[in-house]
């Protein structure tokens, strides 16, 4: 026990995925840094309205888990997360061409959101093919990935702090545009399915499963609005307090 076929492309995927997992996280744990840029600009008074929108982003990650597996099992990871690059890096780049605090809502907590799930667990489903849970590096390279939130938040934090400073907000969010695109899309590249994985260890756990043990379809429902509920709100509560405590 150990192996599933060749987990030498298994470790490519992990530091592309690291990589990518980082810029995203760094641009997103970083949206705290317009803040006060946003205040000046649009004139709102109302702080909190800037920081539920980069809450949402991270409320659509965290409720759309089931969506990202569904998308990955039916086009696989590497086509999953291409679309999610491609709407995240469209979404941070028309963020920097609004004139309205609701229209940052749109491009960068609903567009930039919905790209972000979709590329935030694909890599985790990718390497569980590569690494099994009876693999003897499944929890290191099941856990690494996870750095990358707070790697990003250390790495990009001052860096766009810096770019506001220097070149304006509207070309900062530009900028990081273009390298979640370009990132992304070297990562992405290099998410291939693991063909030697065994169609068997698919199925199984689905075809040993006894009927008695799969819940009501009622009972699926309500967990999942139960799921979705507690997940969004745990983000809004986690990070609005977070993106609107800015010195002016």
């Amino acid at each position: 026990m150990g192996c599933m076929g060749d987990t030498s492309w298994g470790w490519i995927i992990l530091v592309f995925a690291v990589a990518m997992r980082t810029t995203i996280h760094g641009m997103l744990t970083s949206y705290g840094e317009f803040l006060a840029t946003f205040s000046n600009v649009f004139q709102e008074p109302n702080m909190a309205f800037f920081g539920i929108i980069g809450s949402t982003a991270y409320g659509i990650i965290s409720i759309g888990t089931p969506i990202a597996l569904a998308l990955t099992r039916w086009i696989g990871a590497r086509r999953t997360v291409f679309i999610g690059v491609f709407l995240l890096s469209l979404g941070v780049a028309l963020s920097g061409v609004v004139d309205q605090p609701l229209e940052l809502f749109f491009t960068y907590g609903l567009l930039g959101g919905c790209g972000a799930l979709l590329t935030n667990n694909p890599p985790f489903f990718l390497l569980s093919q590569y690494f099994h849970r009876d693999h003897k590096y499944y929890i290191l390279t099941s856990s690494l990935p996870m750095v990358s939130f707070c790697l990003g938040s250390l790495i990009f934090n001052p860096i766009i702090q810096a770019m506001i400073t220097s070149i304006g907000w509207k070309c900062t969010f530009a900028v990081y545009a273009t390298l979640i695109f370009t990132v992304g899309c070297t990562a992405a590249a290099t998410f291939r399915e693991n063909e030697d994985q065994d169609e068997n260890d698919k199925t199984s756990l689905i075809k040993d499963e006894p009927d008695s043990m799969k819940p009501s379809k009622w009972l699926f429902v309500f967990s999942a609005s139960v799921y979705v509920i507690t997940m969004f709100t745990r983000s809004m509560a986690l990070f609005t307090p977070v993106f609107i405590m800015v010195r002016k």
